[in-house]
């Protein structure tokens, strides 16, 4: 008896609680649709942050390193150059306009293993990941015109990571030709040493890239993301309303 009597009272309370907000209904749409144009304010005023993709793939590995080594040495060799701030002025020095900044992009730190910037006004936050040959730079961005211009520091990098290669084989080329020289008897052994940095060198002056930097990918806004505020921002209202109007009825009963 008793329990039915509970299950009894359970749906009365429900139907009040119904009753209560089918009441107030207009008063808590009022606060939704508040919040939504306080969602849209929202989305008009901040400023929109897009992400593209910037992949770099190496092709051509330079002779003087290791078979096990060299995805990583080269790699590494690129990030030095590219967080070079000699590079980065001899680069743009050469540029009548650039709207690029070094420290939008150069300032890093280290989270969970990945190389961030804070991101603030014209800036990158670029996140850099590696997959066997290639290096992904995940680029997100409020200014779109400076998508473009990383790509061109890049290339830029690259062409002189291509002479600094060829330079280095060229020397190794010399110092093997010296030892030739006061080690005859070794110069079988020597050749196979000589091929590798020879083969990289014509290589590179037939036009060969050791890195192929591919444009960035088309740009996809991530934040804000409208439907996410709206949503948000709805819920919030709703949840506003319904507190203001289920107050209003236990402030009125604790007068009565």
């Amino acid at each position: 008896m008793d329990t039915k009597n509970s299950i009894y009272n359970n749906e009365i309370d429900l139907i009040e609680i119904f009753k209560t907000i089918w009441k107030g209904k207009f008063f808590i749409i009022f606060f939704v649709m508040t919040g939504i144009l306080l969602g849209f304010l929202y989305i008009k005023i901040k400023n929109p942050v897009y992400e593209s993709r910037l992949k770099i793939e190496i092709e051509n590995i330079p002779p003087f390193y290791s078979d096990k080594t060299s995805i990583i040495k080269s790699t590494y060799d690129f990030k030095n150059n590219v967080l070079s701030k000699t590079n980065f002025d001899n680069w743009k020095s050469n540029l009548k306009k650039s709207s690029l900044v070094f420290n939008s992009f150069s300032e890093t730190i280290i989270i969970d293993g990945t190389e961030l910037t804070s991101l603030s006004r014209d800036s990158l936050l670029v996140k850099t990941s590696q997959e066997r040959d290639k290096i992904n730079f995940i680029i997100k961005t409020n200014n779109l015109q400076i998508l473009d211009e990383f790509y061109n520091y890049n290339h830029y990098i690259s062409k002189l990571l291509e002479k600094e290669y060829v330079f280095r084989a060229k020397k190794e080329l010399k110092l093997i030709s010296s030892k030739i020289k006061d080690f005859p008897e070794t110069e079988p052994f020597i050749i196979d040493k000589t091929l590798p940095n020879e083969r990289f060198i014509t290589s590179i002056e037939m036009g060969k890239n050791v890195f192929n930097i591919q444009r960035p990918s088309v740009p996809k806004k991530i934040s804000p993301i409208n439907l996410l505020v709206y949503g948000i921002s709805s819920i919030l209202g709703a949840i506003i309303g319904l507190i203001i109007v289920f107050g209003r009825i236990h402030i009125g009963q604790n007068k009565t």
